[in-house]
């Protein structure tokens, strides 16, 4: 991996608000996380500037492919950030487990991902949230 990591959007340095279920209670919780280095670079992929400008209503009404990525949007990082495809789907399900990014797996198989297209990465609308609420100073 590179020293020098790509400079990511600041709303990617926030504590993020997540929501989970808790085996112990039986139940969902609230919980929060941030991001690592590496899950900045995936979620700057997305266009949080544009984010940010929005309000919480907002959430998926525009044209969606400003709100999906795919695998071949992802690759690029590959080279950028000196990683293997191996570390950067871990990237990307350790987005998807603290609940950041939905995925809609489109297949199993290399041969169903060609018939049916790459699985689809879109931001949770709670993270979303949480990436355009103002700062209160």
């Amino acid at each position: 991996m590179t020293n020098t990591l790509p400079q990511t959007h600041s709303a990617l340095n926030k504590t993020i608000k997540g929501y989970e279920y808790s085996k112990e209670l039986e139940t969902c919780v609230d919980t929060t996380y941030t991001f690592t280095d590496l899950e900045k670079q995936v979620m700057d992929l997305f266009p949080i500037d544009w984010y940010t400008t929005l309000e919480e209503n907002d959430f998926g009404l525009d044209d969606p492919s400003e709100w999906l990525l795919d695998w071949s949007d992802v690759q690029p990082l590959l080279k950028v950030l000196d990683i293997t495809q191996n570390q950067l789907k871990g990237v990307v399900g350790s987005l998807a487990n603290k609940g950041a990014i939905e995925i809609e797996e489109r297949g199993q198989t290399k041969a169903e991902k060609r018939m049916f297209g790459q699985d689809l990465y879109w931001l949770s609308s709670r993270c979303f949230k949480s990436l355009i609420t103002k700062e209160v100073a």
